[in-house]
């Protein structure tokens, strides 16, 4: 870490509390990403995902169309 501070220039403080976020933000993602991957994989509750999106797409391009 002490490398990393000489080379950056940041305090080692700095480059830890940067390594803690990245790190929170890479759990964050990869519960995200199971989470997809169980919704995509339940048939029935990925039908009634894609019917919303398609929903939410017709709604936002009739919004759209007032501008």
């Amino acid at each position: 870490m002490r490398q990393t501070a000489e080379q950056t220039g940041m305090t080692m403080q700095e480059i830890l509390e940067k390594s803690v976020e990245e790190y929170r933000r890479k759990l964050l993602l990869e519960e995200a990403n199971k989470a997809f991957l169980a919704l995509k994989q339940n048939t029935e509750q990925w039908e009634e995902e894609l019917k919303e999106r398609h929903i939410w797409d017709r709604a936002l391009a009739d919004e759209l169309l007032f501008f």
